[in-house]
């Protein structure tokens, strides 16, 4: 996978904030960094277990 540059984006702490509460669904009719955001703040959380 290719090496992404950090952006500072302005949703970076607002959805890390929110997902220390609850889940957020990141959509959008655009490709706008959806996937991108996503892969960044994975790091921040625990990986997830599903059964």
């Amino acid at each position: 996978m290719a090496k992404i540059v950090g952006m500072k984006r302005y949703l970076d702490v607002l959805v890390a904030t929110d997902l220390e509460r609850k889940r957020d669904l990141l959509t959008s009719p655009w490709q706008v960094g959806e996937t991108t955001l996503s892969r960044h703040l994975m790091p921040r959380f625990p990986p997830a277990q599903y059964h």
